[in-house]
């Protein structure tokens, strides 16, 4: 068995569709053993984008230019994909594999299939952390083994990836075969252009799962990415859907811990929208807020976890403010809603979801106002910090 690991990079990806401009690959045998290794620096016919210009490219455009165009090296890249003793492998991999789909219709050439693996699963599935997402450079720190000779440069980062996953199977006492045996979240497979893999049909699942609990299409429940956005374009937008209902939290502007908050996107919207039906304001930043709402979170080892925005609500008390704090079950009783109640609630209508001119017009506002720790962020996805380490 032989191994391939290879890595592209793109002149641009105007449009969703990459324009390769280098094709770097190592092979080895069973045993590690450099076979052949090579890099084609390939004409993109196509622009160069600024940022890649500027921070990605290992040679100048005029060499790309003056090369020969990815059908040139069709044929040799092509050897490699359909040889059925080679197996696949790269970091990110599934990307790579999508820019040679890209190449393969802007060429009308035929995809290739085959299955790959990445390496950055493998380095995942060793380090026990499974929604950990590095770089091939962080990779490299973590396991103490030397980064790209050029961050970027297609055949160093394709060499280095091959370093990472023999350090791995050093540390594991395990061969390559054995190692995708025991990451199984490593697996895709390419077939008529399309692209699937473990990771992405077990999102597809929570998608689905999302939609059929919400009643709309969203990836996970998580204040984060396309969520976090639509929150912030739902607090601009939310009016109250009938006369205000009188509460002892009318006129109140109230803050929410980010123990619930970051785990909870759609709930959230469900209680701006109670707030607002009761005369109330949300705030992301609690040092601003009447009222705070604690959330408790203990992990497996009875520890509670800390909430930063009850730090800020404490020192803000304690330099005269007088923040009320009540617990999440009798802030619920105020509203009058039961946790079971605010997820069957209907997912707010589009209209609601207010878009700003302006990409960046929430992040002076709300720059400090959503601060998530790391640890934050994996004890609310459920990971033993303490395991971790």
């Amino acid at each position: 068995m032989k191994y391939l690991f290879f890595d592209v990079e793109c002149a641009n990806c105007f449009n969703g569709t990459g324009k390769i401009c280098e094709f770097g690959y190592v092979v080895i045998d069973e045993d590690f053993n450099e076979l052949d290794k090579k890099m084609f620096i390939i004409n993109p016919q196509s622009k160069f984008d600024w940022y890649v210009t500027k921070n990605m490219l290992a040679f100048d455009r005029e060499t790309y230019m003056s090369s020969h165009d990815y059908l040139y090296y069709f044929d040799e890249i092509k050897k490699m994909f359909t040889d059925k003793d080679m197996l696949i492998l790269g970091h990110t991999i599934d990307a790579d594999m999508k820019y040679l789909n890209d190449e393969a219709r802007r060429y009308n050439l035929p995809f290739f299939t085959c299955k790959f693996y990445d390496a950055k699963f493998m380095y995942n599935t060793f380090v026990k952390t499974p929604n950990r997402s590095f770089g091939v450079a962080k990779i490299c720190d973590e396991l103490a083994i030397n980064r790209p000779k050029h961050e970027h440069k297609s055949v160093d980062d394709a060499y280095t990836t091959m370093l990472i996953v023999k350090e791995i199977c050093t540390r594991m006492n395990v061969t390559i075969e054995g190692l995708i045996e025991k990451s199984e979240d490593c697996k895709g497979e390419t077939c008529n252009g399309i692209i699937k893999t473990v990771v992405g049909e077990k999102a597809r699942i929570r998608r689905e799962e999302m939609e059929k609990i919400y009643g709309a299409n969203i990836k996970n429940n998580l204040m984060s990415g396309e969520n976090k956005t639509k929150f912030f374009q739902f607090l601009n937008g939310v009016k109250p859907q009938s006369e205000i209902v009188q509460c002892e939290l009318t006129g109140k502007t109230v803050s929410i811990s980010l123990n619930y908050e970051y785990a909870h996107f759609k709930e959230m919207l469900s209680i701006v929208q109670l707030l607002k039906n009761r005369g109330c304001s949300y705030a992301l930043k609690s040092s601003e807020s009447d009222v705070f709402i604690s959330y408790e979170i203990v992990d497996s080892n009875g520890v509670q976890m800390e909430c930063s925005r009850l730090n800020h609500v404490q020192e803000a008390n304690a330099n005269g403010a007088t923040i009320r704090v009540i617990k999440f079950g009798e802030f619920l009783a105020i509203l009058g809603v039961a946790e079971k109640e605010l997820i069957e609630m209907p997912f707010p209508d589009a209209t609601m979801f207010v878009r700003k001119e302006k990409a960046n017009s929430f992040s002076i506002q709300h720059k400090e106002k959503l601060t998530i720790t790391l640890g934050d962020i994996l004890i609310a996805q459920g990971i033993d910090l303490k395991k971790a380490n």
